[in-house]
């Protein structure tokens, strides 16, 4: 017998959620990109069939229903034999739950104390299992910072030769100064982009899968003249900017999609002799970090990058500030001053 799902049964709180779906659809679409949208549907979902399982309310949900729930999802088998969730997916699945409180101007369960111990204990048994077992454990992505676009530069010879190579180093530094996701890149169109006569550097309208209107953004120099030499070999003049190419060269009319990003970044480190493992988010993080550790305001990168929370740009640049806190910066001044403190 097929399981009911939060779509046809009549439960405590169906009719909340029922209500939820229409709005939180309505707005999600105006906010989210429609992956971001499609996780929170989906995690939605498998929380509220819990509920009906353990025959209680999912909206409101109380902190102590939420930590049981993790720990059900953690454990697994309550649902159809599935496994256990890594902490990634857990963290996830908090997240979508305290958008749905949030939707419905309700107290975010997520936020209580029980469910943060909760998660905690799940992150360090996760951490424990995965290095029992030899495998790796969840890190932040890789940031392509300056220091690697230079020597990647470098290595493929400066402007490149090869029509690919000019594409994509304009992908990387175009990229970073936008500090867009792998979707908001491959998105930019000719259309979008306009053109400073004073000192030949692009401006960018990024369509933001988290805002509703975005200003245009600033490139720099080096990023201006590598998009510049791309659109000028290819011959591109309409339409999508970064377009995929054939083995023989030519431009196959379509645009690169965000799987195509993390592969082309790691191709350009592997000739460029750089032993990291970059993905889709490498630029986004990279160039966030150059920016804090250059103690650019907090407000000024969130604005650049589209963030409406400190959190996430909080997560992206840990290891930048660490890297330039007071510890760093005590030992700079020691060597600098050869060892001795300056009288």
């Amino acid at each position: 017998m097929a399981r009911n799902t939060v779509s046809d049964i009549r439960a405590p709180g169906a009719d909340k959620a029922a209500a939820l779906r229409s709005s939180w659809t309505e707005s999600a679409q105006q906010t989210h990109a429609e992956q971001t949208q499609a996780a929170y549907r989906r995690d939605w979902r498998v929380f509220t069939d819990w509920c009906q399982l353990e025959g209680v309310d999912w909206l409101p949900a109380l902190p102590a229903q939420v930590a049981n729930y993790l720990q059900a999802e953690y454990c697994g088998g309550w649902r159809e034999d599935e496994p256990g969730k890594s902490f990634a997916t857990l963290k996830r699945r908090c997240a979508s739950i305290a958008q749905a409180h949030r939707a419905a101007k309700l107290i975010d369960p997520t936020k209580s104390e029980e469910v943060r111990l909760t998660l905690r204990g799940i992150a360090r048994r996760d951490a424990e299992v995965r290095k029992a077992h030899g495998l790796p454990t969840q890190h932040q992505a890789a940031g392509l910072n300056q220091g690697d676009a230079d020597r990647i530069t470098a290595a493929v010879g400066g402007g490149g030769v090869k029509l690919k190579d000019v594409r994509d180093l304009a992908l990387l530094w175009v990229g970073r100064d936008l500090l867009a996701r792998a979707s908001e890149l491959v998105s930019v169109t000719i259309e979008s982009i306009r053109w400073d006569r004073d000192d030949d550097t692009a401006q960018v309208t990024l369509t933001r899968t988290t805002q509703d209107e975005a200003p245009p953004f600033q490139l720099g120099p080096d990023a201006s003249e590598a998009l510049r030499r791309w659109l000028d070999m290819a011959g591109i003049a309409a339409g999508p900017v970064f377009m995929g190419l054939t083995k023989g060269g030519k431009l196959t009319g379509y645009p690169l999609t965000r799987h195509d990003v993390g592969r082309i970044l790691n191709k350009l480190a592997k000739r460029a002799l750089i032993d990291t493992n970059f993905s889709a988010r490498s630029l986004r993080v990279g160039m966030a970090q150059d920016l804090v550790a250059d103690n650019i305001e907090t407000v000024g990168v969130m604005n650049a990058g589209g963030w409406k929370s400190e959190a996430m740009l909080v997560r992206y640049t840990r290891q930048a500030k660490a890297k330039h806190g007071a510890i760093s910066r005590y030992y700079a001044k020691r060597h600098k001053c050869g060892g001795h403190e300056q009288s």
